[in-house]
């Protein structure tokens, strides 16, 4: 918990000064509209993000493990931007056409802010996705039941669906409705199976053992019905760059290869590739040389068979 709340307080600190700077730039750029535009875009998704984090620094039960993880990949990017963004206003008296000199539409520092942008972008949509299905108000469990506490799940369902919009709010608390089984205390008792179910992902989101609520989302990457022919090949995962190493499991199905085609379903490096073109290539090449004996060997059949005059 403390090492959670220690990383969100980090990454509250570099978006606040990633929001500073860029309050310089779009006073900088507030006459050209087109930059003004893309400026206020970014300032208003920093400012979103930065009330998704300072919730969950508040409410504890959001501090899961999972929620950790991807705080730490966004706290990476964030001083990734705070670099980009000081390189473009160091935050001296400078004037503004300075400012407007390295940064403008289309230029280069605007594209490699814009790519910092998109990674933000995906990063806060892995870290809503955990705060989600996170297991908020969960108590204890009582046989094949779970107990929770509908005020703490409704009260944080409320403020997710605030920041992030309708149907976007906590997993569970779909689950509170009327005529569940209460205690005294107004404690809601839900199906064990029902709970399992609604913190479950798409592709994948095992419980783990350790008591109640503890969620463990399963990161899994799946390659399915590609399919190459005649010497055809298909690349289906990365190259060089192996961007698939921080998933659990790597699922295979359905992939098929006909007539000398491949399919690369696994990461690899270029000479991996360059060898693989090579022996397609090479077979390709044998291929031919076996069509054009099989064409030569029928054409001299077809000779032989033509009655002479």
């Amino acid at each position: 918990m403390a090492e959670v709340l220690g990383t969100a307080s980090a990454v509250v600190q570099l978006l606040e000064a990633a929001i500073s700077v860029m309050g310089r730039l779009r006073r900088a750029f507030e006459r050209q509209k087109e930059m003004a535009a893309v400026l206020e875009k970014h300032d208003l998704e920093l400012n979103n993000l930065i009330s998704l984090v300072r919730t969950i620094e508040d409410e504890k039960d959001l501090r899961t493990d999972a929620v950790s993880k991807e705080l730490k990949k966004l706290g990476d990017i964030e001083r990734e931007l705070v670099d980009c963004l000081n390189g473009i206003d160091p935050g001296t008296k400078g004037k503004v056409h300075q400012i407007a000199h390295q940064l403008f539409h289309g230029s280069k520092e605007e594209r490699k802010l814009a790519n910092i942008m998109n990674d933000l972008t995906r990063a806060k949509l892995d870290l809503s996705f955990r705060v989600q299905v996170a297991s908020v108000g969960v108590i204890r469990d009582v046989g094949d039941a779970v107990l929770v506490n509908a005020e703490t799940i409704n009260r944080i369902d409320r403020c997710l669906r605030e920041l992030l919009g309708e149907g976007k709010g906590l997993r569970i608390a779909k689950l509170l409705r009327d005529g569940c089984p209460q205690d005294q205390d107004g404690n809601f008792r839900l199906k064990r199976a029902d709970v399992d179910e609604a913190l479950e992902y798409d592709d994948g989101n095992k419980r783990s053992g350790n008591g109640p609520g503890h969620y463990v989302r399963e990161k899994v990457r799946k390659i399915d019905n590609n399919k190459a022919e005649k010497n055809s090949l298909v690349v289906a995962a990365p190259v060089v760059t192996d961007i698939w190493a921080h998933m659990d499991r790597i699922e295979i199905n359905g992939n098929s290869a006909l007539d000398g085609g491949a399919v690369i379903g696994y990461p690899m490096g270029v000479e991996g590739l360059e060898f693989t073109k090579y022996l397609l290539d090479r077979q390709e090449r044998i291929a031919d040389k076996e069509r054009q004996a099989t064409k030569e060997e029928r054409e001299a059949e077809r000779g032989s068979m033509t009655p002479k005059g």
